[in-house]
This record gives C-alpha cells, sequence and structure tokens, in this order.
C-alpha cells in the first residue's frame, strides 16, 4: 500500500504538467496549488500574496537538504508515508525544475515522440 501511495503522490506530477501544457500559464497553474493547499478560505477577501522565486528557492534548498542526509531523507519518507497527494512546495519545485531542465519548451514546439513513430 505506501508503494502504491508513493506512485499516487508522483502521478500528481504528471497531472501537473498536463495542466500546465494545457493553460501554459505557470503563474495560473502555482496560483491553483496554493488555493488547493489552504491559500484561498472562505471569509477571506483576497488570498495573500505569496512571491514564488523565494518560495520554489525554499522548496530548493530542502529538497537539497533531504537528499544530503540519512535523517532528513527518513523524515521526509515519514511525513509522506498516507498522504495521497504530495506536498505543494514539492510540487510546485517539480513544476518548475520541469520547465528549467525538462521537456517543457519541447513540447510546446511539437518535438516529441508520437505513437506511430
Amino acid at each position: 500500500q505506501a508503494a502504491l501511495l508513493k506512485w499516487d503522490r508522483c502521478s500528481e506530477l504528471t497531472v501537473d504538467r498536463a495542466g500546465l501544457l494545457a493553460t501554459r500559464d505557470l503563474a495560473a497553474a502555482m496560483n491553483l496549488m496554493l488555493k488547493f493547499a489552504g491559500g484561498m478560505r472562505s471569509g477571506m477577501t483576497r488570498r495573500t500574496d505569496v512571491r514564488f522565486a523565494p518560495f520554489i528557492a525554499q522548496a530548493r534548498e530542502l529538497a537539497a537538504m533531504e537528499s544530503s542526509s540519512l535523517v532528513d531523507t527518513t523524515l521526509a519518507t515519514m511525513l509522506a508515508l498516507g498522504r495521497t497527494h504530495p506536498f505543494t512546495a514539492w510540487r510546485m519545485m517539480h513544476l518548475v525544475d520541469w520547465i528549467e531542465r525538462g521537456s517543457y519548451l519541447d513540447i510546446l514546439a511539437g518535438h516529441y515522440q508520437r505513437r506511430e513513430e
């Protein structure tokens, strides 16, 4: 069950990428993720302003700390156990990384493998 939940959390990255490909608007995708994470509560007239660059930088710093320490890796694994969705910061970081290092721009340009190839 833990392995399936891990796969389920990772599949959310595919959903995030598909949403970005459909909208082609990173700010809209990130705002939606923040709203899902509780950034918009009933009774609030406007959402708290979040600056994305520092948010992503902090998520990358935490990911680097996690990968460099067995204790941090274990703690992160324990925190994620039983969750059906990954943490919002993790999702946003991976979406930005996919744009910077992945195939996002290639896909937009039409350079991807098609079924008939």
